[in-house]
C-alpha cells in the first residue's frame, strides 16, 4: 500500500487502520545503503478503504495544524501588546 520512511508514521498508520478494523502489516526493510523503509501492507480487498482512512486523517491534521497555526499567531499579537 505505501511505504514511508519513518517508523513513527507507519506505527501511526497502523494503529489507525486497526482502529477502523483493517488488517495491517507492517514490513521493515533495512537496506545497508539506505536508513530504513517501512512498508504499511493491507490485503487487497481493504486497499480503497484504507486510502480513505488514512487520507481523511491527513486532511484532519493539516486542518488541526493550521487552526494551531492561525492560533499561535493571535496569541503573539496579544503577548505583543501592553497590557
Amino acid at each position: 500500500m505505501a511505504v514511508v520512511d519513518d517508523l513513527d508514521l507507519a506505527s501511526n498508520y497502523k494503529q489507525l487502520l486497526e482502529d477502523n478494523d483493517i488488517p495491517v502489516e507492517l514490513k521493515v526493510a533495512d537496506d545497508a545503503d539506505e536508513d530504513p523503509s517501512v512498508s504499511v501492507a493491507v490485503p487487497e480487498e481493504y486497499l480503497d478503504e484504507a486510502h480513505i482512512v488514512i487520507e481523511s486523517e491527513n486532511v484532519y491534521e493539516d486542518y488541526f495544524d493550521m487552526t494551531l497555526d492561525d492560533d499561535l499567531e493571535d496569541y503573539s499579537e496579544v503577548a505583543d501588546e501592553d497590557y
